[in-house]
């Protein structure tokens, strides 16, 4: 066990350094990369790396974005599994993604990375998910290009668009939409896209993206688990603002009429909040805890 953990140190050394030659030596004493990495605190401290992670060889290999020791380890090893997870979960892909670095997105898909598999310590997120939550398009547009399921839900039924919404990427929305995003879908508390939309208070054009075509009834009478319209929660989230709805173009009711609606409706349906049963999951959509999150153990992420 001594000498493994040598080894395991010698690599994690070689690997750090980013030096093929040296490291070539190394790698001739293992016949897999598939495990993870017990890094010693002064090598953890030396190269900046995120104390309690516990990566594989190729995570780092992308945290370093060393390219060219990218293609050295593929050729060196005639399998690796490019799905393995670090101890968050993460796959090399879902590393990538976060540190946005497209090119290693693309590598690694080439060499067969799943775009489907879901992170079980972050809510069951998927590479997609995280391309979403970060907002970066050219990565999301990989992602398609490789086959991901546009509306490919976690654990908490919550897909990618919703992500997106989220984090008010207006662009980034209207290329989900356009790739046929369906944002009906709703997730375990029965809501929305614009549900969503409305919760964050986003941006007009958000907004506009979310309700075009959509009838008019439908957003009327469309209730979350809660029982609350998207008009009743407009009218919560929103009460200054005149609702988005009244200005949609594919009905024959007049603006006048549609007001009338809006207001006989509220008052026939007083806002009742009924209890839910919510699981003990926190949601990485909530704004406080994403962003204590993300600093606390998920600073690297920017370097």
């Amino acid at each position: 066990m001594g000498n493994k953990n040598v080894k395991a140190k010698e690599l994690v050394y070689e690997l750090c350094k980013n030096d093929i030659t040296s490291l070539s030596v190394t790698l001739k004493t293992f016949k897999s990369l598939d495990f993870l990495l017990d890094i010693p605190s002064d090598l953890r401290e030396k190269f900046k790396i995120p104390y309690y992670w516990h990566p594989s060889p190729l995570h780092l290999i992308c945290y370093f974005k060393n390219y060219d020791l990218l293609e050295f380890v593929f050729e060196a090893f005639e399998h690796i599994d490019l799905n393995i997870q670090d101890n968050n979960g993460y796959t090399p892909l879902m590393s990538s993604i976060r540190k946005e670095d497209i090119y290693f997105c693309e590598r690694l898909l080439e060499y067969g990375a799943l775009h489907t598999t879901n992170n079980q310590f972050d809510n069951g997120d998927s590479p997609l998910h995280y391309a979403c939550d970060i907002g970066n398009i050219n990565i999301v547009k990989l992602l398609l290009d490789y086959g991901a399921i546009i509306d490919i839900p976690n654990a908490l039924k919550i897909t990618p668009l919703m992500y997106a919404v989220q984090k008010e990427h207006w662009k980034l929305v209207k290329v989900l939409l356009s790739y046929k995003s369906d944002p009906t879908i709703k997730d375990i508390y029965g809501d929305t896209a614009l549900h969503w939309a409305i919760k964050k208070k986003a941006k007009k054009a958000i907004i506009d993206e979310l309700i075009r075509g959509r009838d008019l009834t439908e957003l009327l009478y469309d209730k979350n688990e809660e029982g609350i319209t998207l008009l009743q929660l407009w009218r919560i989230n929103m009460p200054n603002e005149d609702p988005l709805f009244l200005n949609q173009s594919n009905t024959s009711e007049t603006v006048t009429d549609r007001t009338a609606s809006f207001e006989k409706f509220e008052e026939e349906n007083p806002i009742v909040l009924e209890p839910v049963q919510k699981p003990n999951i926190v949601l990485k959509s909530v704004g406080k805890i994403i962003d204590f999150f993300i600093t606390d153990e998920l600073s690297w992420t920017n370097n």
